[in-house]
């Protein structure tokens, strides 16, 4: 499985304990809500962990740009 199928699989099924699998321990998450780069891994789980928990079954993507 490659990643963007993995973090689908994570997304589809609601496992945001899974997202280290998916996240490098630099990366910098840029949030539409935050202004500001959220920079690391743990920050970066901690902003999907959330909006995962708000997320319901409801959630499609409706564009993907790759």
């Amino acid at each position: 499985m490659n990643t963007l199928e993995l973090w689908h699989d994570i997304v589809r099924k609601r496992e945001p304990g899974r997202l280290d699998e998916v996240l490098a321990e630099d990366c910098v998450f840029l949030s539409p809500i935050v202004h500001t780069p959220q920079q690391g891994r743990d920050l970066t789980r901690f902003c999907l962990t959330g909006a995962l928990n708000v997320f319901n079954e409801s959630f499609e993507y409706v564009k993907e740009i790759v």
